[in-house]
This record gives C-alpha cells, structure tokens and sequence, in this order.
C-alpha cells in the first residue's frame, strides 16, 4: 500500500526498534475497527526508488495509561484493518471526484416554466429567481443547496 497525498497536518510518530533506533512516521490515519484503533504510518524520509509502504499498528496503553503501539501478529486482524483502510481511500477518493464534479455544474435560475416542478431532494416546489441545478444525465432540477447537500442527482433512475 502507498500514499501518495500530501500530508498537511503532519503529526510525527517516533518509533524505537529492537536496536534501540528511532524511526520517524508520519500518523496519516487512525482507524477504528471491532473496538480497537489501529495506526496508519508512512515513513517522514521516502525512498525515491521505491514505493513507499506505509505499516499498521494496533494502539494500546502501557500500564501508566500512556499511548503505545503494538505490531499486529494475527493475519487475519491485520488484513481485515488493511482492507478496511483501503476501502476508506477508496470512498474518500470518490468523494473528492464526486465533490468536484457536482461543484463544477452551473446553477440556473428557475423560470416560471420551471417553477411547476419539485425538487426531488427536498420534495418542495421549485420558486422563481431562485438557483437550481439541472442534473447533467437526466436534466432533473433541484435547488442548488439540495444538488450541493445530496452530492449530485436524487433522482432514482438517474446514476450521477
């Protein structure tokens, strides 16, 4: 697994390994799955010639109560938190296209030709002078903070 994105809330994570040398990360995310959190890591100093892996961690505390992290042994665990890490990046990219593309559709302004319809979001009549948004698949109107609330088309049939 690689990260590609920028970090911009760089919150460093230092890891001492069994030769008693520091390791800096960077905590990308912290997922939290069957009741246990996990640490999502990318290494601060990236190798050019290979992609950068990041590592899973499960979170725990020592007996002061402080914050540690712990390799996962289990396979299975590890896979199940990996996957569902994978599958977050995966929505939050859709998301972010989603995102850019409802933003980048025009409103209008209804009409009194247009004003004899609902929006199919929020059920209410469309008003005169008012902004809509015309799907660009099925060109079904919606109030523009409706399109922008719902991310695109709320009409059924319609795939945007």
């Amino acid at each position: 697994m690689t990260d590609e994105r920028i970090i911009e809330e760089e919150e460093v994570v230092i890891l001492i390994d069994e030769d008693g040398s520091e390791h800096e990360f960077y905590l990308i995310e912290t997922i939290e799955l069957d009741k246990a959190q996990y640490a999502i890591l990318q290494p601060t100093e990236e190798d050019e010639e290979e992609e950068t892996e990041v590592i899973i961690l499960k979170i725990g505390e020592d007996e002061e109560g402080n914050e540690i992290f712990f390799e996962i042994e289990d396979d299975e665990e590890w896979e199940k938190v990996a996957d569902a890490w994978e599958e977050a990046e995966r929505e939050e990219e859709e998301i972010i296209k989603v995102d850019s593309e409802w933003q980048n559709v025009a409103p209008i302004v209804v009409t009194e030709e247009m004003s004899n319809q609902n929006c199919p979001f929020c059920h209410q009549s469309l008003k005169i002078g008012t902004k809509s948004i015309a799907c660009p698949n099925c060109k079904t109107l919606h109030h523009e903070e409706c399109w922008r609330e719902n991310r695109g088309c709320t009409n059924s049939p319609c795939s945007s």
